[in-house]
């Protein structure tokens, strides 16, 4: 491999870290910050407007496993996920729900 598509990667995958440590950092604030934290019944959702490539599944798994360890903390009572396809009138219509 050339060393600038070596380096290209090596970025590409410091983004991907990046944005999952993000992506993780802000569900349990969200989650715990206020008064709604002693609820168990909240509910987080992620909503993907497209989710065809490998950085998008990433923050999928990012998404699933967070979710998981909070719902198994008792944190939240459940979660969902959708994905668009790069459907606007999709999107909008799964957001609505």
């Amino acid at each position: 491999m050339s060393d600038r598509k070596s380096g290209w990667l090596k970025r590409s995958k410091a983004m991907v870290g990046v944005c999952a440590a993000m992506t993780l950092a802000i569900v349990p604030i969200a989650v715990t910050a206020g008064p709604a934290a002693a609820s168990s019944n909240i509910t987080i959702a992620f909503a993907q407007g497209y989710c065809g490539n490998t950085w998008r599944a990433s923050m999928n798994s990012a998404f699933f496993y967070e979710a998981k360890l909070l719902q198994k903390e008792g944190q939240i009572a459940s979660y969902k996920y959708v994905c668009a396809n790069d459907s606007v009138p999709t999107q909008q219509s799964q957001i609505g729900t």
